[in-house]
């Protein structure tokens, strides 16, 4: 039987103790924003007329996810870990193999990860990916029926087909890690079942819809969570202290499709500050501007930021106590001089 268990790392250094960083701790790279399904609690639900108010919606081409890789081997310590996760589906990208096997082959990146909705695997597709040698693989599931992915998703899936897709890829994945989530609101009181039909995955979850995009209303989606204190629960129901001093963009960037270069992987307009096809990513790293946003962040004024006053992201995120800097930030503010 796979293990419950929530999917962010538990075994990590004390943030505090190591700060500043020379290089990132790890980093997201969106390598689509395309995708193939509409889910209800996601931006592509409105349609792509719409998503194209908000943002780009294309494939990153395999140049440039080729620079983006090259320049994180411009940085004194590895990348402990490359997500490959996005508003898009990864999979929806004919370089994606490539893109992962790039990646995998970097002596700057210790780890490689994806997230997928696991709808576009085919058998060749599945056998690809795993000769890549990914580490691990995130899928996140929207329902046990092909009538629940209609509900959630707006179209039509064939369960079976996907479940067997998936239960192939398990079957070669060698020593690539698989994780898979479900979506609370296409789960309904099946969680038993869920466990039993992927008893195959390392690690198993349930994850609760937060109000993760301004644009849609989540009045009837979000389903209510037992609170053991009074405290707010994240996306994996546990109860959690929001802490004032956003750890993420000490450790982390976050860098889209279009290779813009965000700070964190909130993705809310005005950022980011720069694109890495102008800018190097180890200079914005390194940019007075990410330092004195830091520092404000240390100042604990992350209310008065135009991006992060109203960012889901402080409750969503599962946050270590190894990560809370908030007792921390007098001595930390020296160090950021």
């Amino acid at each position: 039987m796979a293990e419950k268990s929530a999917f962010y790392e538990s075994q990590r250094q004390e943030l505090h103790q190591i700060l500043p960083l020379d290089s990132p701790l790890s980093a997201n790279v969106e390598v689509s924003s395309l995708c193939n399904i509409r889910c209800k609690y996601c931006r592509h639900s409105l349609g792509p007329s719409e998503v194209k108010k908000i943002q780009s919606l294309h494939n990153m081409d395999l140049s440039l996810f080729t620079s983006i890789v090259k320049q994180f081997e411009e940085f004194p310590h590895k990348i402990k870990k490359l997500v490959i996760n996005g508003v898009g589906e990864p999979l929806c990208n004919p370089d994606f193999p490539k893109m992962l096997a790039i990646a995998k082959q970097s002596k700057a990146i210790e780890k490689v990860e994806f997230f997928t909705n696991a709808t576009l695997l085919t058998p060749e597709l599945s056998q690809e990916i795993i000769q890549t040698g990914v580490d691990r693989i995130k899928i996140s599931l929207q329902g046990l029926s092909s009538e629940k992915y209609r509900e959630i998703c707006g179209v039509d899936i064939d369960y079976i087909s996907l479940y067997k897709n998936i239960q192939y890829l398990a079957s070669i994945r060698q020593k690539t890690e698989l994780f898979i989530k479900i979506i609370d609101i296409g789960l309904e009181d099946n969680f038993q079942l869920f466990l039993s039909e992927y008893f195959f995955a390392d690690k198993l979850f349930m994850e609760y819809v937060q109000p993760w995009f301004a644009e849609i209303n989540y009045e009837k989606l979000i389903q209510p969570v037992k609170s053991k204190t009074k405290t707010r629960t994240n996306k994996y129901g546990k109860d959690v202290n929001i802490p004032k001093v956003c750890p993420i963009p000490f450790y982390r960037l976050y860098i889209n499709a279009d290779g813009d270069v965000y700070y964190c992987y909130s993705i809310r307009r005005p950022a980011p500050v720069f694109n890495c096809r102008e800018r190097s990513i180890m200079e914005i790293w390194k940019s007075e501007q990410r330092r004195d946003f830091l520092r404000s962040m240390l100042r604990k004024e992350r209310k008065s930021n135009e991006v992060c006053c109203n960012c889901t992201m402080m409750c969503d995120a599962a946050f270590s106590e190894k990560d809370n800097l908030d007792l921390y930030t007098n001595n930390l503010l020296k160090r950021f001089c």
